[in-house]
């Protein structure tokens, strides 16, 4: 891989920093089965799990904190397995700065997921904080940043169904000049709204997500 240089990348193209609407985002670049992983032949990834506010008030369409820190942490968790029976997993990346009483949204929800023996935890000797990033834009360029400085060009990118849309176009965005990086976004299960689910250009995630937690259950320990 080339050197990594955070400078070269185009600016962003939101007004006001807003969240692209589900209708555009392409279900064709999302990976909601989980076969990608072996059909990709994966080798050595890092799973980049999208922070998410602790404060109610920032988010206040939004469902509970622990709710969405769950769901992403669950999905991550999935992944994680997969990629450790190939002896393809290199790093969970949990990433989120700001500062909340001296600590950042990264450590807040990893402590969160330790106190509530979330199946995350069980990945813990891979288990890595990005707590410098302040919104979706800064957590790419640090995840790439970590992913270079690592020597790992695979990530698979987790966060909301409703949220990987803005993931993707940032990965997009802030891609290397070399493209030396592969981008796997993968959706969590459910909307960080308080909102149904949502179907967007007839791609129904509830309907479509084949795999879920409980095909790995019986290696974990019970939730």
């Amino acid at each position: 891989m080339g050197e990594y240089d955070s400078q070269q990348v185009s600016e962003l193209d939101y007004v006001g920093g807003k969240i692209p609407v589900l209708d555009s985002v392409d279900s064709d670049r999302v990976y909601d089965d989980l076969n990608f992983i072996d059909d990709n032949s994966l080798e050595g990834a890092l799973v980049a799990v999208h922070g998410f506010n602790p404060d109610e008030t920032q988010h206040p369409e939004a469902r509970s904190p622990e709710e969405v820190w769950d769901d992403r942490f669950t999905k991550a968790s999935e992944v994680a397995f997969q990629l450790e029976k190939r002896g393809s997993l290199e790093k969970i990346l949990i990433s989120g700065g700001g500062d909340f009483d001296g600590r950042s949204e990264a450590e807040i929800m990893y402590e969160w997921a330790q106190k509530d023996g979330h199946p995350i935890t069980f990945f813990s000797d891979y288990v890595e904080m990005e707590e410098y990033s302040e919104d979706t834009e800064e957590n790419v360029l640090n995840i790439y940043e970590e992913a270079f400085n690592d020597g790992i060009d695979e990530i698979v990118a987790v966060s909301s169904f409703d949220h990987i849309g803005r993931v993707m176009d940032d990965f997009e965005t802030y891609m290397p000049e070399d493209n030396s990086f592969e981008i796997y976004p993968v959706p969590s299960d459910e909307s960080y709204r308080r909102t149904e689910r949502l179907v967007r250009d007839g791609f129904h995630m509830e309907d479509s997500i084949d795999y879920s937690f409980e095909n790995v259950s019986d290696s974990f320990p019970g939730r």
